[in-house]
């Protein structure tokens, strides 16, 4: 890794990006209970391990094993950049550990940086609480995100089941056009033309002048 990998100038440069730490376990046997303790915390079990992770330790990718220098340039490029929401919805968190409005903020900012797995985490926990299970116009929301998380996880048989359960649940819901749309998009994806032509009509029927028509409409093109 040092003479293939850390050392390539692209890395170097993407690295600026990141906090790094290195923890060689081998080398510094006076930190030996230390070195044991972050081990066990990131469940290492190979060396070496690069993981990513936010402040708080969500992790957002890891690497058992040697990786090449140009492997890990296109990893560290995706990896998402701007946190500050996330920052502060953390904050928030930490401020109110029992407010449900701040974790369903953290949900929704690390669905908007990609990170769904995160996402849905907090976001499922969030579906748990008496206020949300009260309010449907919350619970609709939120799930609405749970099944774009699906979605951009490559769950797509997940995505599709939780979009048709929504349609089912909150028939006169704000978000209708949104399910309708990842349906004909889901659907295409899955070559089932016949299953996303009925969801394009019923949005056509629905929602006449939704901008997410020609969006679908467009899909059919492509």
């Amino acid at each position: 890794m040092e003479t293939e990998t850390w050392n390539q100038p692209a890395i170097i440069e993407l690295s600026k990006r990141f906090v790094c730490l290195r923890a060689d376990m081998q080398q510094w046997k006076s930190l030996q209970d230390q070195y044991e303790r972050l081990r066990r915390m990131f469940r290492v079990d190979v060396v070496p391990t690069i993981i990513v992770t936010d402040p708080i330790g969500n992790e957002f990718y890891r690497c058992r094993g040697f990786i090449r220098g140009s492997d890990l340039q296109e990893v560290l490029k995706v990896l998402p950049r701007n946190l500050f929401n996330v920052y502060q919805s953390i904050k928030d968190m930490e401020a109110n550990p029992n407010s449900i409005s701040a974790k369903i903020n953290a949900g929704i900012a690390y669905h908007r940086i990609r990170v769904a797995h995160i996402s849905n985490k907090l976001l499922e926990g969030a579906l748990k609480s008496d206020s949300v299970k009260s309010n449907d116009q919350m619970k609709e929301n939120i799930e609405t995100y749970r099944a774009i998380n699906y979605y951009l996880l490559g769950e797509l048989q997940k995505s599709i089941d939780l979009f048709e359960q929504l349609l089912d649940r909150f028939p006169n819901g704000e978000k209708q056009p949104v399910h309708l749309f990842y349906l004909v998009k889901l659907y295409l994806q899955d070559f089932k033309e016949d299953q996303a032509k009925k969801y394009l009509n019923m949005m056509q029927k629905r929602f006449p002048d939704n901008p997410y028509i020609k969006q679908a409409e467009d899909l059919f093109v492509k």
